[in-house]
């Protein structure tokens, strides 16, 4: 049975697999806790344990889930609460949904990095070089809103950005194990030059040793794999109907 929940613990998620899915939520959940408005929280659960973990978040439901979650119950679900899924791509085709957009998730394999840049704050900054970038999986919202809630979350310690010469990196998504890398972008001059990999493994520097994570467009893929990604699963944004 699926259930509204403002009870959700990092426990409840002990049995699930790693991944961005789990990383996504499990970093709301410390950031926010379940009695913001603007972020929802349901579980499905047996008699003997959960089995599917749903967060929304702008409009997005974030879904993990164990393989043997009523899937037809969570079909059956969704479109009461969301036009969008985030999840792994098996689930989205377990559920027969119609995939809007296919991404490998991809987990850091490589060395520690040498690389290092500046921790920080300067999220005016970070937000004009990630805007500029007009990279349409990167995700900011208005100038305000991205400010309030990155702020937010790194005062947390869910969050950590940082500024190179020329460039930003954003971990928008942190627990004490887990990290997300999402928003990585140079200024327009300095393309081309490997900044964009310097400014990844500088973060990644900075979230070691969480195991981290990023995800990624197949076009997108083979930058990260330079950067010491591999990729570790097949993910999906898929409509809800």
């Amino acid at each position: 049975m699926i259930e509204y929940t403002e009870a959700l613990s990092e426990k409840d998620l002990e049995g699930f697999p790693d991944g961005a899915e789990k990383v996504r939520i499990l970093s709301l959940l410390s950031a926010y806790g379940t009695k913001y408005p603007f972020l929802d929280f349901w579980m499905q659960k047996t008699e003997e344990n959960t089995t599917a973990v749903m967060m929304r978040f702008d409009g997005v439901v974030t879904l993990v889930s164990l393989p043997d979650a009523d899937f037809l119950e969570i079909g059956l679900f969704l479109p009461a609460v969301t036009s969008t899924l985030f999840s792994s791509l098996e689930t989205a085709k377990r559920l027969g949904l119609q995939l809007k957009k296919e991404v490998y998730e991809l987990v850091f394999s490589g060395n520690t990095p040498s690389e290092t840049g500046e921790v920080s704050t300067d999220f005016n900054k970070i937000y004009e070089i990630l805007s500029s970038s007009k990279d349409e999986d990167i995700s900011l919202g208005d100038r305000d809103e991205f400010y309030t809630d990155i702020s937010h979350r790194t005062r947390k310690g869910c969050a950590v950005s940082l500024l190179t010469e020329t460039g930003a990196a954003v971990c928008p998504f942190m627990t004490d194990s887990l990290a997300l890398i999402s928003g990585v972008a140079v200024e327009s001059h300095a393309r081309g030059k490997g900044e964009g990999k310097r400014a990844v493994l500088a973060l990644v520097n900075n979230v070691l040793p969480r195991k981290t994570y990023v995800t990624a467009t197949k076009e997108k893929a083979g930058f990260y794999e330079k950067c010491g990604f591999c990729v570790s699963a097949h993910l999906a944004y898929s409509d809800i109907k």
